[in-house]
């Protein structure tokens, strides 16, 4: 997790947006990469759990350099 999301400046990747989500849900059950989209570049996990799918939507930066939290979804199943 240190690898694919910390960098120079913030090593420790499970201190990012996604780190995080990684730590309390594990790996995603289905991704959306749209990270290298001109217009609206963002990462989409979405966790399908019993009676509800979780899904965290992050706003891509700098390419695929860094990834901010921008919008939690929950739909009950």
């Amino acid at each position: 997790m240190d690898r694919e999301f910390g960098s120079k400046n913030r090593r420790y990747g499970w201190r990012t947006d996604p780190g995080r989500i990684i730590l309390m849900y594990g790996e995603p059950d289905l991704i959306e990469d749209q990270s290298l989209n001109p217009v609206k570049p963002y990462l989409s996990w979405s966790y399908i759990l019993p009676d509800t799918t979780l899904t965290f939507i992050f706003q891509a930066i700098d390419g695929r350099k860094r990834y901010r939290l921008i919008q939690e979804q929950e739909n009950k199943n």
